[in-house]
This record gives C-alpha cells, sequence and structure tokens, in this order.
C-alpha cells in the first residue's frame, strides 16, 4: 500500500503565499509517496513509523526555500500542516483496515 502526498495549495493560507510559479497552467504540484506495505500497521509501532514517514516526506515537499527566514519558516510549517491533513483520511483508513479483524462467521441454515 502506499498514499501519495501533493504539496499543492491545500488551504488559503498556503496558497496565499505559494509561489507565483504555482498558479502557471501546466504547473503540477510536487507529489511524494509513501510506502507502507512493509508496516505493521496493526501495532503502535507501525503506525509512528508511518507517521514519521508521512511527516519526513511532507517536509521535503514544502522544504522549498533556501531562505530561513521567519515568513518562509511559517510558510514551510503551513504547507507541511496542510500536506499532512491532506493525507490524514488516507492515513486513518489504512490504520483502521490493518486492525480490523481479519476472522468472518459462518453461520448454519438449519
Amino acid at each position: 500500500m502506499r498514499i501519495t502526498l501533493v504539496a499543492a495549495a491545500m488551504t488559503a493560507a498556503v496558497l496565499s503565499t505559494a509561489p507565483a510559479f504555482a498558479q502557471v497552467p501546466g504547473y503540477e504540484a510536487p507529489r511524494a509517496t509513501v510506502h507502507v506495505a512493509d508496516l505493521d500497521l496493526s501495532r503502535d509501532s507501525g503506525v509512528k513509523l508511518f507517521d514519521r514517514r508521512l511527516w519526513q516526506a511532507a517536509d521535503a515537499l514544502c522544504a522549498g526555500t533556501t531562505a530561513i527566514t521567519p515568513g518562509a519558516m511559517q510558510q514551510m510549517r503551513q504547507c507541511r500542516a496542510a500536506v499532512i491533513d491532506q493525507a490524514a483520511a488516507k492515513r486513518d483508513a489504512a490504520i483502521r483496515a490493518a486492525r480490523r479483524p481479519a476472522a468472518i462467521a459462518l453461520a448454519t441454515t438449519d
């Protein structure tokens, strides 16, 4: 299983600070794929590794500036939060699926 993250203008705050080239026709926002097939999401330790991978991918996607100014740091934090929020539903669904019991109940028709 994998989850694809997209660093796009996902919130109004990020949109207002996005670089001008992000609004050029044909521009595609950077993407990152987080692989989770090797993780046991039924265990807390697997979920922690999953969350770390999500954070690292969001961090890599949002680290588009080399200037370390208060404004740039705020923009990176907003972008990272938006990317993590965008992935939250997929993250939660993957964890629920891993924690769902694998057994099914059978009954006779007597």
